[in-house]
């Protein structure tokens, strides 16, 4: 019989349990010590989107650069994705928006601010 807390990391050999020995679901965050997975432990493609729960990741728990165009799929982002106000001028790269990008009749100068447009 064993008691609670009377195996810990330093009891297991490195590589002794592997993810097919882990029962589904019987691991979660509460059975989880802080900081206890890092980016670095998980494998390439073992998270998928069905992994990660509603509103799981917020803006606060992605590390500055963690997420560039190359992580990002095509027409997965529209504006119902992005929270008012978290877009500044100063995060728009130059001439990385074109009228070619502007769908007809989306902007209208109510929308433009009082001496924007030199």
């Amino acid at each position: 019989h064993i008691t609670s807390s009377s195996i810990n990391s330093s009891h297991i050999i490195a590589g002794a349990v592997s993810s097919e020995k882990i029962a589904y679901s019987s691991v979660n965050s509460s059975h989880l010590a802080h900081n206890a997975v890092m980016s670095y432990n998980i494998l390439d493609g073992t998270i998928s989107t069905r992994d990660i729960a509603d509103n799981a990741i917020t803006g606060m728990l992605i590390a500055p650069a963690a997420v560039s165009i190359t992580h990002i799929a095509y027409d997965s982002v529209n504006s119902s994705h992005i929270v008012d106000g978290t877009i500044a001028t100063a995060d728009i790269s130059t001439s990385a928006i074109t009228g070619s990008l502007i769908a007809d009749g989306t902007i209208t100068s109510s929308d433009i601010a009082p001496d924007a447009i030199n």
